[in-house]
């Protein structure tokens, strides 16, 4: 990685990954096309973007995986997160800012895992952008009792559906030209990772640095 913060975000994730409660679900999504038309962000699949939705609670992990260009069908990715007042920065960061929104993953059936996100904005020094927040309130919608992803991939949702979820998510967005949101852009590369509890989850920090450190990981594998 080119940023020197995400990186000692991915240092620090081994250190305090043990501290964190049983996860349900997982997600990882690259080369998403991030937007921001003046007031919010959003993250769509595009044609480049690949990604998995994994089950962690029930025995070995199964995995939706989506290969790039799986966005043709009914499967897709979306998020959409505000940008409130800009604030001043600390550390390796140039500016802050409160941001709050919604997500929705599609599988290849139409099925949904749609949630609720709040957090803070991080702009480094050379033009990258974080999002580290909460997911909340996070339901899985299916119609074939199975999150489905290609080639035969996916995992039963059985003792999912009555559940709300919480848990946290990261944003990463890379090399922006542009001033802090201070204009409109479109076709910004961007990684977004998340981890889904049934449980509350504990503070504020830590599991979004475990799941900055699987973003950062699942980017290099591709």
């Amino acid at each position: 990685m080119k940023n020197a913060a995400a990186l000692a975000i991915a240092a620090a994730a081994g250190a305090v990954a043990a501290q964190s409660d049983p996860a349900v679900l997982s997600f990882t999504y690259s080369d998403l096309n991030g937007s921001f038309d003046g007031s919010t962000f959003s993250a769509v699949a595009q044609g480049a973007t690949s990604g998995d939705v994994t089950r962690l609670d029930q025995g070995p992990a199964d995995t939706a995986d989506f290969n790039s260009g799986f966005n043709a069908g009914l499967a897709s990715a979306a998020f959409d997160i505000s940008v409130g007042a800009i604030m001043g920065g600390f550390g390796p960061f140039t500016a802050t800012a409160d941001g709050a929104g919604s997500f929705t993953l599609t599988d290849t059936s139409g099925d949904t895992i749609q949630g609720q996100l709040r957090g803070q904005w991080f702009r480094s020094a050379d033009g990258q952008l974080f999002f580290n927040g909460f997911t909340t309130g996070v339901v899985v919608t299916t119609n074939d009792g199975s999150f489905d992803g290609q080639s035969g991939s996916g995992f039963s949702t059985f003792g999912l559906e009555p559940i709300v979820l919480d848990g946290t998510v990261v944003v990463l967005s890379f090399d922006p030209s542009f001033s802090v949101f201070g204009s409109t852009f479109d076709g910004i590369s961007t990684q977004i990772s998340g981890r889904l509890t049934g449980e509350p989850i504990p503070s504020p920090g830590s599991l979004a640095i475990v799941a900055a450190g699987g973003l950062i990981a699942a980017r290099r594998r591709r």
